[in-house]
């Protein structure tokens, strides 16, 4: 059996739909996220105190525009969970992009897809597949070599984070 794959022609193509620009204002948001904590950083405000004033702030939106917010926080123990989870790796990228090069902090921090897989493995049991192993060593492989330094005789130790920037980018679970 063949199958034959063809481009649609430009008259049957439909125009950007909402889901496709929303996903472009997500990439330029996140594209562009670096900027204002570099510069806060720069005017002598910490990343830290940054995050703090962010998320103080998008919580009283939260209060004001969503009624039982508090309360739902309050009686959902997994909720705090997730509220400490994402609030430490974000708090952790912030402070990554703020201080050291947003290069090597931004693909370390895309590298969490990875932590998934190895994370739905050890606590939901999930089975790592051939293909979940081919895409974790295609991902490591392509960050091994983006971040090794130029000339780097061994890739390998070379593409680790350095320093602590990175350190605090990388997304450990």
């Amino acid at each position: 059996m063949s199958v034959t794959v063809s481009a649609p022609s430009s008259s049957s193509r439909a125009p950007l739909s909402l889901p496709i620009l929303a996903l472009m204002f997500n990439a330029t948001v996140w594209g562009l996220s670096w900027w204002p904590f570099r510069q806060f950083e720069a005017a002598g405000m910490h990343p830290l105190w940054t995050t703090v004033i962010m998320y103080a702030l998008s919580w009283g939106v939260v209060l004001v525009t969503q009624r039982g917010a508090a309360a739902e926080l309050l009686r959902s123990p997994a909720l705090w969970l997730v509220l400490l989870a994402a609030g430490t790796t974000n708090t952790a990228f912030n402070w990554g992009v703020a201080t050291g090069d947003v290069v090597r902090v931004v693909l370390l921090f895309y590298l969490m897809p990875l932590w998934a897989v190895l994370l739905a493995r050890v606590v939901l049991k999930e089975p790592l597949t051939w293909m979940a192993g081919a895409r974790i060593a295609l991902a490591l492989g392509g960050a091994l070599v983006v971040l090794a330094p130029e000339g780097a005789a061994c890739r390998c130790p070379a593409a680790w984070p350095t320093g602590w920037a990175c350190w605090v980018g990388w997304p450990l679970p």
